[in-house]
């Protein structure tokens, strides 16, 4: 009987083997290991200090992984040249150039992301589109040029042009508790709301509103490093 559980694991053993090889079969490497640690070496030297968004950055960063920056190379290079000229296009011409990589974080470059209520590149709900856009239709939203054009009028509706941080505050939806209408400060408080909350979905509502800010700078500036044409 010990004989046949040992065959059993064995093979099971051999099942995920042969599924991990599978997988990484399909994985085709865009970027080393090392060149990956450079970059993130480069770009945490963007995120000094003691300001709150920069410590969030951080710790973001420490997360980034090989294979993560591979996945977002991949897609960045699969959709159109005519659609990325665009979308970048729309970013710059509207003075906001350094949101034009927020899609990196909001969907991982995923123009069909279709996980509701958001849709699209930069992850806009059917409500809000139809608010600031007019777009009533989710295929609509699923147009990458189209999601990035709204996604350019709710920033300028939102006063990103006031600050990095306020737009993608604003763009992110604020928290009722906080009212601040200063980015900093904005942080400050959620910061300090989550320290003494005890209900962990609301501790969960203030960190996903916290490491936002975070990974949005991060996934901006590998967007600036690795896609952005020089």
């Amino acid at each position: 009987m010990r004989n046949v559980f040992l065959l059993i694991a064995t093979l099971l053993c051999l099942g995920f083997a042969n599924v991990a090889q599978a997988e990484d079969s399909d994985f085709e490497e865009l970027i080393s290991l090392d060149e990956v640690r450079k970059l993130k070496k480069k770009i945490a030297k963007r995120f000094t200090g003691n300001r709150i968004e920069m410590r969030y950055a951080r710790k973001a960063i420490g997360k980034v992984s090989y294979y993560h920056v591979n996945d977002l190379l991949a897609r960045w290079r699969n959709l159109p040249e005519e659609v990325k000229e665009k979308v970048v296009f729309q970013f710059e011409s509207a003075g906001l150039a350094e949101f034009t990589y927020l899609c990196v974080w909001e969907s991982g470059i995923n123009p069909l992301d279709d996980t509701r209520p958001a849709y699209g590149l930069y992850q806009i709900t059917l409500r809000t589109a139809k608010h600031h856009c007019g777009i009533e239709l989710k295929e609509e939203l699923l147009d990458p040029v189209v999601n990035a054009t709204c996604a350019v009028e709710i920033l300028l509706e939102k006063r990103a042009k006031k600050g990095y941080v306020v737009g993608l505050i604003n763009y992110h939806g604020r928290l009722k508790k906080c009212r601040s209408k200063s980015g900093r400060k904005y942080m400050y408080c959620v910061e300090a709301q989550l320290i003494i909350e005890t209900d962990e979905k609301k501790e969960a509502v203030y960190m996903r509103a916290l490491t936002y800010v975070g990974n949005a700078f991060v996934h901006q500036a590998i967007g600036e490093e690795l896609f952005a044409k020089k």
